[in-house]
């Protein structure tokens, strides 16, 4: 369902929020024994934070309920319609970042499991060819793993897979030969 933001002037200036602003403007003069001398609506999807944004901005304003007193309709409907593009850019932003964010989350799994399984070398041309990164990402990409003991450095800085069960074989070997050098 659609949200509006609304604004009515009778002397003091309501701004409200809602689905179906009309039945409530009708309401609001009915119950409040007035007619609206102007009203003004607009639709948008981010309607209930410019409401909240909107009536935070003119606290000082604030009489009772959604009602202000000492601004003038055309000042509210010019900040109203500010908030509306400004909050609308800052959603937009927010869900690209997301998304960036998600796809940076979904690269570094399928790099790990690419990675492990060796199916790609932790170099970062393989890195930043199978999931399509930057150097820059994909070298985070290959730290992180080292920093999580998936991958180990050698002497020239290069990355290796650690072989857990050969480092294990190695581990075992290392206590067999201290039990047989105790004993001798």
């Amino acid at each position: 369902m659609s949200k509006y933001i609304y604004i009515i002037d009778n002397e003091k200036i309501k701004i409200g929020f809602s689905e179906t602003p009309w039945q409530d403007i009708s309401v609001l003069e009915q119950q409040g024994g007035f007619k609206t001398s102007r009203a003004y609506v607009v639709q948008a999807d981010v309607a209930d934070q410019v409401e909240s944004r909107i009536h935070q901005y003119f606290s000082n304003y604030h009489f009772i309920g959604e009602w202000f007193k000492g601004i003038t309709f055309e000042e509210v409907v010019s900040r109203v319609n500010e908030f509306i593009v400004e909050i609308e850019l800052e959603t937009l932003r927010n869900s690209e970042l997301n998304a960036e964010e998600k796809h940076s989350a979904n690269a570094y799994r399928v790099v790990r499991e690419l990675i492990q399984r060796r199916k790609i070398r932790p170099t970062l041309p393989a890195v930043r060819n199978a999931v399509a990164v930057t150097s820059e990402k994909a070298r985070d990409y290959l730290e992180r793993l080292h920093e999580e003991g998936i991958l180990e450095k050698d002497s020239c800085k290069r990355y290796q897979v650690i072989d857990r069960r050969q480092a294990m074989r190695d581990s075992q070997r290392a206590a067999e030969k201290d039990a047989a050098a105790e004993k001798s």
